[in-house]
């Protein structure tokens, strides 16, 4: 996170136009693995008993719980990067 902050400013000081958007990466495995033991859950199996699709909002609502604390952080170390508009990845 450190370099990609440091390569977009050395651009914007050469001149360029450089888009900083922040993001969140709301699938994956380090996200489910999280929300399982959350649910103490031990497979496949359980997941499907608690419901895909709910397990799915289970998900996207562990990944944003950490977003007042990116926040944060990102402020903290001086990060230029737009977080009121990001991309998110469950948004196609």
């Amino acid at each position: 996170r450190t370099l990609k902050d440091s390569v977009c400013r050395y651009k914007t000081m050469q001149g360029f136009q450089v888009r900083r958007k922040a993001g969140w990466d709301t699938h994956g495995l380090p996200v489910e693995i999280e929300v399982e033991k959350q649910l103490k859950m031990t497979g496949k199996q359980d997941i499907e008993k608690y419901g895909i699709k709910e397990f799915n909002q289970k998900c996207r609502e562990s990944v944003f719980s950490y977003e007042s604390l990116w926040r944060e952080m990102t402020h903290r170390m001086g990060y230029l990067v737009d977080l009121d508009n990001p991309y998110i990845t469950l948004d196609n």
